[in-house]
């Protein structure tokens, strides 16, 4: 079993630092640590979330002593400032909560493993992605944390057995072509493990090798975003809506938030809200979803929505399908969601509650837990790369 500190490292030893992912998982510990112990007097927690991670070695302040020492050397002051957001971020969520009348918190986890959710809940809970889990007077309640700079975070990067499943495909039209993916990698002498591949690519990427892998690779991303909008195509306005609801909102055995921190030019926004509750209220400005077939070019898929009385069509779900970590180490699809109210004057979104802090004089680039650029241009569509 991979562990996590392992999972922020990329490469051979310690020469690349995952930092979209490591900023995100420093996000969730410091957020759900402030939420159940308050923070001391340096401005940081004042203890840290449980877990269930003891067993790897990767308790929460393991995981964060690791991250802090990488960014401290490589973005020196970003897990201050990660900090100081994860602070408010769980002050807006403290508030959130109580006014939803969980006034009482007895634990806070962090569950960033699937069995987790067990460990916390004693019930399976398929659907559930929380990033923390919270028992409160009402019971136990799952929380998404999203952190970085777009609007629309990355919701879920579906593996290739979930996209032929969100597809409607046939159990393996779409793991066959990254089988085949992996033979031309084997037929240009790409013969080791995935790692030792990736070491031997980042060492000659210049060479007609690699060329010809990141080709290899851009080929099988394009023939999944056919296949999986071509599967999206096939299906009526009701199987698209229940596909979207699938990817934003499962539904889930106990309450579900999702809270998007998001740092601006102008200061540090918060988002919080049910996760089914927010999709129902959207879903009503909604007439009919479609998909179009794929144009055979390009990596991206999308359902698009239609507003009732509008013969406007506008994306609602797109997806990217990207290389985990160059063309050797696996691909896997990114989710972003843009569902929209009508346009009408001097009336707010539903269920829209932000809060904005004021700016610091400087404010670092964050963009952890999120996905590609919601819209892409033909150079962008051959080029999105790197884990979110």
């Amino acid at each position: 079993m991979i562990t996590f500190l392992n999972f922020l490292r990329e490469g051979k030893g310690n020469a690349e630092f995952n930092l979209s992912d490591s900023k995100g998982k420093a996000f969730e510990i410091l957020a759900g640590s402030h939420l159940k112990h308050g923070s001391g007097k340096d401005g940081h927690p004042a203890g840290y979330l449980s877990h269930y991670r003891d067993e790897n070695e990767n308790s929460p302040s393991q995981v964060l002593n690791y991250i802090k020492k990488e960014l401290d050397e490589r973005h020196p002051g970003m897990y201050d400032e990660i900090n100081n957001h994860a602070r408010e971020a769980a002050e807006h969520m403290r508030k959130h909560l109580k006014d939803n009348g969980h006034d009482t918190f007895h634990d806070i986890a962090w569950t960033s493993q699937p069995s987790d959710h067990k460990s916390f809940t004693g019930q399976e809970d398929p659907n559930s992605d929380a990033d923390v889990m919270l028992r409160t007077n009402k019971g136990p309640i799952g929380i998404s944390l999203k952190y970085g700079t777009q609007k629309q975070p990355n919701l879920r990067n579906p593996g290739l057995n979930s996209i032929e499943e969100l597809a409607g495909l046939k159990k393996g039209e779409i793991t066959s072509l990254y089988d085949k993916h992996n033979e031309n990698l084997k037929n240009l002498g790409f013969t080791n493990t995935a790692k030792k591949n990736h070491e031997a690519y980042k060492a000659n990427k210049n060479s007609p090798e690699a060329k010809a892998a990141e080709q290899s690779s851009l080929d099988v991303r394009r023939q999944i975003a056919k296949k999986w909008q071509d599967g999206y195509a096939a299906m009526n306005s009701d199987q698209l809506k229940n596909t979207i609801v699938s990817l934003i909102a499962p539904e889930t055995k106990f309450e579900h938030y999702r809270m998007h921190t998001r740092p601006t030019g102008s200061g540090l926004q918060h988002h919080m809200g049910g996760i089914q509750d927010e999709a129902n209220e959207m879903f009503k400005h909604y007439a009919e979803f479609k998909a179009v077939p794929h144009s055979g070019e390009g990596i991206t898929a999308q359902i698009l929505g239609r507003h009732h009385g509008s013969d406007e069509w506008h994306p609602v779900i797109s997806h990217g399908v990207k290389n985990t970590s160059g063309p050797m180490k696996g691909i896997a699809g990114t989710t972003k969601l843009t569902l929209r109210a009508p346009k009408v004057k001097n009336i707010k979104s539903p269920s829209l509650e932000n809060k904005v802090t004021p700016a610091k004089p400087k404010t670092l680039n964050h963009e952890a837990n999120i996905g590609n650029k919601q819209f892409y241009s033909p150079s962008e569509q051959e080029h999105i790369q790197g884990s979110t």
